[in-house]
């Protein structure tokens, strides 16, 4: 089978890792595929390659992926780059694109947001969770040429460590008294990090030696900047004075190995997230096997457990802006404050909890997944 991957494949977007990965546990789990990548221009020009974002066995064999040379024909052609292009091939097409806001908002259609629906029924569509389906189809696309398939994650590098290892990451982390709790994103309104910053200061008035993990994207998102002025727009001004000594932000790009050293060194991991796809963070601190708190109601509810994830309640809200309608998932505080509390308190269950992420993060290796991409490939070709 000949397969044509267009999109990035070296820059700290998720589309980009998501790709990167894909395409390198497909060299491992199809070697017999005719694999070619076409590497679309960047959506910003401040963009800068990397060529750190994989481990380097895997980067070797993503780049080593030959670009189409004239005359080569693919049995079918998967677009992982943002905006979805609509263009129509001559052969088998399948796009990716996310609904994170219950439907696909005018700034992810792009050029294509004024076609006609009929247009999206022109190829197949690929998107991470049943609830990112949900949010496609109501945009138009036809519910028989929407698939999903989750996205994976690096069980190798993504994984437990003992105690001593952890208390040795500690030190060198600067993360004193304990326990740590870890979020992980661009600090956009989304990632719901200033409802998480609100209670976590709550919880320091019972629990002064917890600590909170940020890691963001200053280079893509000005993450520094958001989480700044959240803390100056969220906060009062004693919470912010309460939380700053026992907060601890990370903003640039991260080696695999490095990153994953950061969910290793924590205790648990949180996502009060507003609207999200899939919530790929999630999953790697599953496989690092980390207890959770998620916002109930969204796509991490199709790959956690109960067991291990203290599901937050929350409202699904309808937005209204320039006449498109939207909506998000709005997290109950309250409800947050009570988990945090629950993760503090009871180190048996952080325990047990994360032995069990960590075993349910296994299903969702990217050889796995990888593994389901090409079936999909070989139906659609």
């Amino acid at each position: 089978m000949r397969l044509l991957v267009s999109g990035w494949r070296d820059v700290p977007h998720s589309y980009s890792l998501v790709n990167a990965h894909q395409l390198a546990a497909l060299r491992v789990v199809a070697p017999d595929l005719d694999l070619r990548h076409r590497d679309l221009s960047y959506l910003f020009e401040y963009w800068q390659p990397r060529h750190d974002l994989l481990t380097p066995e895997a980067a070797r064999r993503v780049q080593a992926i030959p670009a189409p040379e004239s005359g080569w024909i693919p049995d079918l052609e998967l677009s992982m780059g943002h905006p979805p292009d609509l263009t129509p091939r001559p052969w088998p097409h399948l796009c990716f694109t996310t609904a994170e806001w219950g439907v696909i908002r005018r700034q992810v259609w792009g050029a294509n947001a004024e076609d006609p629906i009929a247009r999206r029924a022109t190829c197949h569509w690929l998107t991470p969770s049943r609830f990112s389906r949900q949010g496609l189809v109501a945009s138009g696309c036809p519910p028989e040429q929407v698939h999903v398939l989750p996205h994976g994650v690096d069980t190798a590098t993504f994984r437990p460590v003992s105690a001593e290892t952890q208390e040795h990451l500690r030190r060198a982390l600067n993360l004193d008294g304990g326990p740590w709790l870890l979020s992980v994103g661009a600090m956009t309104g989304n990632k719901g990090i200033g409802q998480l910053l609100f209670a976590f200061a709550r919880l320091l008035e019972q629990h002064p030696r917890a600590g909170l993990m940020l890691k963001g994207s200053d280079d893509l998102y000005n993450s520094r900047q958001r989480l700044e002025q959240l803390l100056r727009e969220r906060l009062p001004s004693e919470m912010t004075h309460r939380l700053l000594p026992r907060l601890r932000y990370w903003g640039g790009v991260m080696a695999p190995p490095e990153l994953a050293r950061l969910y290793q060194a924590a205790d648990g991991y949180a996502s009060a997230y507003r609207a999200e796809a899939f919530n790929l963070p999630v999953l790697e601190a599953m496989a690092t096997g980390l207890p959770l708190i998620c916002t109930a109601g969204g796509p991490t509810d199709e790959f956690t457990r109960p067991e291990f994830c203290l599901g937050i309640a929350s409202e699904r809200v309808r937005h209204e802006q320039e006449g498109e309608l939207f909506f998000s998932l709005q997290p109950d505080g309250e409800h947050l404050l009570t988990h945090l509390r629950t993760w503090v308190e009871e180190a048996t269950w952080r325990h047990q909890a994360g032995e069990q992420a960590h075993e349910a993060a296994q299903a969702y290796d990217w050889t796995a997944i990888a593994k389901r991409l090409r079936t999909l490939c070989d139906q659609l070709r």
